[in-house]
């Protein structure tokens, strides 16, 4: 989860150095005379102002959203490969193909833009195939009593790679050129392909690494866990019914907005409004997923303690979690509407927001797992499928209000609607979201 997301969102950082922007906006750009007394350090580093390349801002916009033209398409089959074949595979085979495009990103770059689409479209097929795969795993070794957790430390992966991924991007991009993120980050990958063939099994009984202390004490954790998950039939009519699953499923598209908006367009606003220079628009950008990770991790780890003591019900943990994710998301996007051109204040309220965003691994992300065991990977690929949409249009919308327009009324319009959204996502979880079993489970 670490290298694909870190080879996914390592554009948002290079398309800034890979754009000319004085080609694409020419002498129009408003944002120089507004916010004119509070930008820093506007004539560093010229050379990654600038780049190669005429893309205009609908143009980057597609360039980061096609990735998830792929990622929509793959939820389902990639949850039915993973559960019938093998999860194992199914992950080598993301990690692989994204490798690969980000080795080829720049010879396409230069040569064929349409080739450029295509392979971050095909990073996206098969990155989309990873996230069903790693619950097929998740169910296949976590003990029911460490499992809120251990699904927190695994998909604060993603995290991990957003941090480390937009960092040094900005870094490398400032100091050697854009080029060498993508040559450098695939050729470090690489190595995690040898360990993950030597070290990784489907299941603990396929394991040879294992103490049999282990093995039994997982199998004995699982034993009223389905067998045979592939024979089961969906209870589609029931699933489509089911209030619990629109509450997840509404909580995670509406959060994916929020989300999404922050990962992929921080460095533009960064950018655009405060002109910072890439290094520290990459380490501004990336130092919110740090606390992220640590407050992720600490919301369920109490929430796992919370409910042993039978001080919390899972449902109540949920919601509280989905809450604070929410809430505090939104207050701070309303900050964000009245700081105009404070450049550092702006960075300190992205910070506390992407920071409490952690919370949501403990609250509607791991919810399918709770309402049907049995079909929760099917859930998962379905919630995903549809919470991918603001992926999709977050950017070309974004694009579309910054295409000449590189202001902070255009940013307010986008923080704007990310508002609306989290509010949407506490509303609907908290009156219709469960952590019970559901009967057709």
């Amino acid at each position: 989860m670490n290298i694909i997301y870190g080879l996914k969102v390592n554009y948002s950082i290079c398309l800034i150095a890979m754009v000319n922007h004085s080609a694409v906006l020419g002498s129009d750009n408003d944002t120089e005379k507004e916010c004119k007394l509070e930008q820093r350090n506007v004539d560093n580093g010229p050379q990654t102002q600038n780049g190669p390349y005429n893309w205009s801002e609908p143009l980057q916009g597609t360039l980061l959203s096609c990735y998830y033209w792929g990622f929509i398409c793959s939820q389902i089959p990639g949850a039915r490969l993973a559960e019938s074949l093998s999860a194992k595979w199914v992950l080598f085979a993301a990690v692989l193909v994204n490798i690969a495009a980000a080795a080829l990103t720049p010879l396409l770059a230069q040569w064929l833009f349409l080739g450029l689409i295509f392979t971050r479209f095909l990073s996206g097929l098969f990155g989309g195939a990873a996230v069903p795969a790693m619950y097929v795993l998740i169910l296949a070794w976590a003990p029911l009593e460490e499992r809120y957790f251990l699904s927190t430390i695994c998909f604060l992966g993603t995290t991990v790679g957003t941090v480390w991924s937009i960092m040094i991007s900005g870094a490398i991009a400032e100091n050697c050129g854009w080029i060498w993120v993508f040559y450098g980050m695939a050729a470090a990958s690489c190595l995690w392909l040898i360990l993950w063939i030597i070290l990784i099994q489907d299941s603990p009984n396929k394991q040879t690494f294992i103490s049999p202390e282990e093995r039994e004490l997982i199998n004995k954790s699982l034993a009223g866990e389905p067998k045979e998950l592939p024979t089961l039939k969906a209870p589609w009519s029931k699933i489509l019914r089911s209030k619990a699953f629109w509450a997840i499923l509404i909580a995670h598209t509406c959060s994916n907005w929020g989300w999404y908006m922050f990962l992929l367009e921080t460095p533009f606003y960064y950018k655009q409004i405060f002109k910072f220079p890439l290094d520290d628009n990459g380490v501004f950008s990336a130092l919110p997923f740090l606390p992220m990770i640590g407050f992720g991790a600490l919301i369920g780890f109490m929430m796992d303690r919370l409910m042993l003591a039978d001080k919390l019900t899972p449902t109540t943990a949920r919601k509280i979690a989905t809450s604070i994710a929410s809430l505090v998301p939104a207050l701070c996007l309303v900050g964000l509407l009245f700081i105009g051109c404070h450049s550092y204040v702006a960075v300190i309220i992205v910070f506390l927001a992407v920071m409490c965003m952690g919370a949501m691994f403990s609250g509607f992300v791991s919810n399918q797992i709770d309402i049907s065991p049995n079909y929760a990977v099917t859930l998962v690929a379905l919630t995903n499928t549809v919470a991918t949409l603001p992926a999709i249009i977050v950017p070309i919308l974004a694009g579309f209000l910054t295409n000449h327009n590189e202001t902070t009324d255009a940013w307010r319009i986008i923080f704007g609607t990310a508002i609306i959204m989290f509010l949407i996502e506490f509303i609907i979880y908290v009156s219709m979201g469960s952590a019970e079993v559901e009967p057709w489970n």
